[in-house]
């Protein structure tokens, strides 16, 4: 994700000086609107974005 934002401008990604444990990704949402395409985009997007997702060293 920060190579993403990074790359749109002057910027350099850096690993952070400790250890970073993984960050659970969640969604939750009303069951009435579980047919909603609003959502149904949103976990389309954020699927897309986390699946590939692999922590990079950057140091």
């Amino acid at each position: 994700m920060a190579e993403a934002l990074a790359s749109g401008g002057d910027l350099q990604v850096l690993s952070p000086p400790f250890p970073v444990p993984p960050i659970p990704i969640a969604h939750h949402w009303l069951k009435r609107r579980e047919a909603d395409p609003d959502i149904g985009w949103l976990l389309a997007l954020s699927r897309n974005l986390f699946k590939t997702a692999q922590p990079q060293d950057h140091r």
